[in-house]
């Protein structure tokens, strides 16, 4: 590795933690950035997620520590997004580098476009309730969250 590509790396590091502390979306940046410097997808991939993890990791003691977390209902989220995960993850190494890129620059744009249109903000405050119908709507949400986030999180 050439102190460019050192230098490089470290900015678009630090660009990245900025922006996910900021709004999220690091990942648009470190993962073109990891493959451009010649890593094959899957393992750009794999190395984006032990940044996550320590992210997730500070963001879960942070709740924690403010009083916003509920560990059984965290709970009751978490189990469907790990077992979601697995099914991500084993999907992922299972493609050929090239459809992988294929699905993974079609995901950053949606991602992308997500950031900069932030949809979220116009659907307002949903039920704050849990109901047994919300309870199972959430689990199968997060199923699928834990879907994208093994496949590419």
């Amino acid at each position: 590795m050439t102190l460019l590509s050192f230098f490089a790396i470290l900015l678009v590091g630090i660009g990245a933690g900025f922006i996910n502390v900021m709004a999220g979306g690091g990942s648009l940046l470190t993962m073109p950035m990891l493959i451009f410097f010649g890593l094959p997808s899957a393992v750009a991939n794999g190395t984006n997620r032990i940044a996550l993890m320590a992210q997730n990791l500070v963001a879960i003691a942070s709740f924690r520590k403010s009083g916003y977390f509920d560990w059984k209902f965290s709970t009751m989220l978490a189990v469907p997004a790990l077992l979601g995960s697995i099914v991500g993850a084993r999907f992922a190494i299972s493609l050929p580098d090239e459809v992988f890129n294929k699905i993974l620059s079609v995901v950053m744009l949606i991602v992308l476009a997500i950031i900069i249109w932030k949809p979220h903000k116009k659907l307002g405050n949903g039920p704050t309730e849990n109901t047994l119908p919300r309870k199972i709507g959430l689990v199968f949400i997060f199923f699928l969250v834990g879907i994208y986030g093994g496949f590419i999180q």
